[in-house]
């Protein structure tokens, strides 16, 4: 199959499902309804806020709510805003790199039904996918964590009440649809969706991009982790930038298991099932970009110190930036 020649002229996104990384579960700044603004409430660069290969479009803010079923949703004309085509968001919260450095912006329902802030959650130019990105100085989640995100958070529909499953005993599964388009240069590195426990990373979804990365049109790896890296299984040695994806992320009797679909080489392969090891409470899916780099002085004019103590050679500016965008995002 061709691959497509831009990510801006993609017309649909791709597919995955997972949860969030380190520091995750923790609360953060919450956005207390009314409109959503059209910048972001850290600082950012111009180039943090614009890309030849942005799938953003100029929707920004919010208005009148709405909503509909937990699951997923086709891409309408008439989206309004990126929960439009994800069936409302209604089982998620929105952890966004904005806010105190160490506090996230938070949106919860019903707010994140007719949410929008540029450029880091918003509606693509073509209205079939909801972009997300998060940039190297970004706001983290909390102290126990370098990196920042723009990242969905399970919750219990109408999406008040966290998610909270046994990793040993539930059956879950996740499928999302999604295409990742662009990647910090000096750490090419994302995660693209997790399940997580109170402390632990038991299963991320992750691209690796190659060594003198340009971030738009590279070609990288993308492995699956699973209980904190303890094994890693290599999907797609040949995933390049732009690329729609789909990932079914299963959970059942104490095991977790990955298939993964490039809809555009066709490639495919799989994850097979691996026993959950070491959990901490309970679990929860994540999806969205968790950028794998960081500034050692982030977006606030702050020392990131959990950045500084992995005393890398050369660390990317604050406003490098990871993006994708998600078009299908079911639960069950």
């Amino acid at each position: 199959m061709a691959r497509a020649k831009s990510a801006a002229a993609l017309s649909l996104g791709v597919a995955f499902l997972c949860a969030c990384g380190g520091g995750g579960s923790g609360g953060g700044s919450s956005f207390s309804g009314g409109a959503a603004s059209s910048s972001s409430s850290g600082a950012s660069s111009s180039s943090a806020s614009s890309s030849s290969t942005s799938l953003a479009s100029s929707s920004s803010s919010s208005s009148s709510s709405s909503s509909s079923s937990a699951s997923s949703s086709s891409s309408s004309a008439s989206a309004q805003y990126p929960a439009d085509v994800l069936a409302g968001l209604t089982a998620w919260k929105l952890q966004l790199p904005t806010g105190p450095s160490t506090s996230a912006t938070e949106v919860p329902q019903p707010q994140l039904a007719t949410f929008a802030v540029t450029p880091w959650f918003t509606l693509s130019a073509d209205k079939t996918m909801a972009v997300f990105r998060a940039n190297a100085g970004g706001s983290r989640t909390s102290t126990n964590t370098a990196y920042a995100r723009s990242e969905l958070r399970e919750m219990v529909p109408p999406g008040t009440t966290a998610a909270a499953w046994d990793c040993n005993s539930a059956t879950r599964a996740m499928h999302v649809e999604q295409v990742l388009t662009h990647t910090p240069t000096v750490k090419a590195q994302a995660s693209i969706g997790q399940i997580h426990d109170d402390s632990n990373d038991n299963l991320m979804l992750f691209y690796r991009g190659p060594s003198g990365a340009n971030g738009t049109s590279d070609t990288g790896t993308i492995v699956v982790y699973q209980n904190n890296h303890a094994t890693m299984v290599t999907l797609d040695t040949a995933y390049h930038l732009g690329d729609k994806m789909a990932v079914d992320v299963t959970v059942t009797g104490g095991t977790m298991s990955v298939h993964y679909q490039n809809l555009t080489t066709g490639k495919t392969a799989d994850a097979p099932a691996v026993a959950f090891s070491g959990v901490i409470g309970q679990c929860y899916f994540k999806a969205g970009v968790y950028v794998q780099s960081c500034s050692t002085t982030d977006s606030n004019g702050n020392t990131n110190a959990e950045c500084v103590a992995k005393a890398l050679s050369s660390y990317d500016t604050a406003d490098a930036y990871a993006e994708l965008g998600i078009s299908k995002l079911t639960l069950q």
